[in-house]
């Protein structure tokens, strides 16, 4: 029968019913769990494989279905024949191409041991007897057992970065369909012979024929991705520079090396008088560039390039769509931007310009950021953001008060959110109120081991401290759609008010933790308010609930009394949903490890 088949047909039943699907798994790994992961090897996944054995026209028409071979992942020798074999099938096409090697899992121990751990990118130190401290929840937040106040008791933080950490084995070509591989080891003191010797055995031979093996259809391709030591970066670039790429559309550069660099490095650029002279050198990244008219997204990871002015990028901002910056090492602070580029050289470019989309996780040691910056041209609507600390509800100077921010998703990870009192006094129920009142045209709210900070003392420019309470608005939030709270400790009256604004909901994922008691808005999903008309949230589809394995292992009964509460609520709205008053919906209950090792593809945080 499959010779009846034309070969349009059978394409695009094959792509939209079997490996379409399949391509959403290609995530990458936790530390980039801030970025989208569009670079999928079709021709690893197992049902394209099992495709090719059905008989020999269906692999005929596999192999030269140039869709499926897009995208090549060279990150050994054997990848190498791979890819050699599909560019010589399809010449001059316009590939989509990463190079990547796995970073040295011990780097971090050759770097220093003595490198205080505080210091590392996004680590933050807040003054919290002078300025500011941690908000406490409300006694009925709070868990039988965890009564504790957050201040005392600080969310964990999981993981040293946002970034983007750790992956499959380097060899197996079944894992091709993940974006990035590698994880930053743990730093260990001493010598460590087997360490020593898995260094040594490291070949990394294949990697120039592979920069040669794609050197002729550079000008060709649409993608390039390089996850390479720094200077073979260099070499690359410098390689490529008279090629140029015309039809590039969107690139990555990750310098998986510390290229020399010590922790000594760092300690000298922090007590320089003039820090930004001890910067690395430029990259060859402009040259290579100036032919890439058609650039419009770009990731710059852990690879130097100067920003004291936005010029400096090599990039047309007026063309660039997505911008995304990280420096998540070690080395962060001496190869990263200084705090006085960030809004000069990067957010005011992208803002004023085309860009649609910002990423920077950025290690600036206290730097402090406030969403009025945002408060900019209409065009930005994606940010993710890992700084030292984001504040909301604080003057907004004079510059940006005729504007307002058109920003519709918004990420913060791992860094205090500050909640000033421009408003008012501000309350623990009133924190989600405040985000979405500085960002009206928000759909999408995603905090990541994000600690709320309450402000002891007034701004000099906020009014005095007879000041009422801040008063939320309580107009209807019809365009929000997602809230995604993962280990945050957001106090549960917030949610439930934001829950009362927003009759779109959809997606709602929520921490299950001793300090973070979710029953009563498990309770406020069920319950229909007096005199209204309708049921909470009637178009909620999705609910996940996220639990600590170490705290069910020790305190299973309120996680049992959770699960027993969130059965009710099934039951009422599959109710409901008889009676035409929601959509269909469903709970995930998944641990936070399993639900990083899913999602973020790590195992281990």
């Amino acid at each position: 029968m499959s010779h009846k088949i034309p070969a349009e047909i059978f394409h695009r039943i094959l792509w939209d019913f079997l490996l379409r699907p399949e391509m959403t798994q290609g995530l990458l790994p936790e530390r980039y769990h801030l970025q989208e992961d569009r670079q999928v090897c079709v021709y690893t996944l197992s049902d394209f494989q099992n495709a090719r054995l059905v008989c020999r026209l269906w692999n005929k028409w596999l192999l030269n279905d140039f869709d499926v071979w897009r995208h090549l992942c060279i990150r050994s020798a054997k990848n190498s024949l791979v890819a050699k074999d599909a560019i010589s099938r399809f010449p001059a096409h316009p590939f989509e191409i990463r190079v990547l090697v796995d970073p040295d899992p011990y780097a971090d121990s050759d770097f220093g041991d003595e490198f205080d751990s505080d210091s590392m990118a996004g680590g933050t130190e807040v003054d919290f007897d002078s300025d500011v401290s941690l908000s406490a929840v409300d006694e009925d937040d709070a868990t039988d057992e965890g009564n504790e106040s957050i201040a005392s008791n600080p969310p964990e933080e999981n993981n040293a970065s946002p970034e983007p950490q750790v992956l499959p084995s380097p060899e197996d070509p079944s894992d091709l369909d993940v974006d990035y591989v590698g994880e930053e080891g743990d730093s260990g003191n001493g010598y460590d012979f087997f360490a020593q010797f898995h260094k040594n055995e490291i070949d990394h031979s294949w990697i120039s024929e592979a920069l040669d093996l794609v050197t002729p259809i550079i000008p060709h391709c649409r993608g390039l991705f390089l996850h390479l030591p720094t200077q073979m970066i260099h070499t690359a670039l410098e390689k490529w520079a008279d090629l140029g790429a015309p039809t590039l559309t969107r690139c990555a550069f990750e310098a998986i090396d510390y290229d020399g660099r010590t922790s000594k490095d760092v300690r000298r650029y922090r007590s320089a008088a003039d820090p930004r002279k001890l910067k690395p050198p430029p990259p060859p990244l402009h040259p290579f560039l100036q032919k890439s008219s058609d650039l419009h997204s770009i990731l710059i990871m852990n690879y130097y390039v100067p920003t004291v002015s936005h010029s400096d990028l090599g990039l047309d901002w007026t063309r660039l769509r997505e911008f995304a910056m990280v420096y998540d090492r070690q080395d962060g602070p001496l190869i990263g931007p200084m705090e006085e580029d960030v809004l000069r050289s990067l957010i005011l470019p992208a803002s004023e310009n085309e860009c649609q989309s910002l990423t920077l996780n950025l290690a600036i040691h206290g730097f402090n950021f406030n969403a009025y910056h945002f408060h900019l041209e209409a065009r930005l609507e994606n940010l993710t953001l890992r700084l030292a600390c984001f504040g909301f509800g604080y003057p907004i100077p004079e510059e940006y008060s005729q504007t307002e921010c058109h920003i519709k998703r918004f990420t913060l990870s791992d860094g205090p959110l500050l909640i000033g009192r421009h408003r008012g006094i501000p309350k623990e129920a009133d924190v989600l109120q405040h985000i979405l009142e500085e960002m009206p045209k928000l759909e999408s709210l995603s905090l990541i081991r994000v600690p709320i900070v309450c402000p002891i003392r007034r701004h000099t420019d906020e009014p005095d401290a007879n000041m009422g309470p801040y008063v939320p608005p309580s107009i209807s939030l019809p365009q929000f759609t997602t809230l995604f709270l993962e280990d945050s400790v957001v106090p549960s009256k917030s949610v439930i008010a934001l829950i009362k604004r927003t009759p779109n909901l959809e997606h709602l994922t929520l921490t299950s933790k001793r300090l973070i008691n979710i029953r009563p808005i498990i309770e406020a999903l069920r319950i229909v308010s007096r005199g209204s008309s309708t049921v909470p949230c009637p178009q909620l589809r999705w609910l996940r609930i996220l639990h600590s394995s170490d705290e069910l292992r020790d305190f299973p009964v309120p996680y049992f009394q959770i699960v027993a509460q969130v059965e009710n609520l099934e039951a009422k709205r599959d109710d409901w949903l008889a009676k035409g008053r929601c959509v269909p919906f469903r709970v995930e209950r998944i641990s936070l490890e399993e639900f990083r090792k899913k999602y973020y593809a790590c195992s281990v945080i």
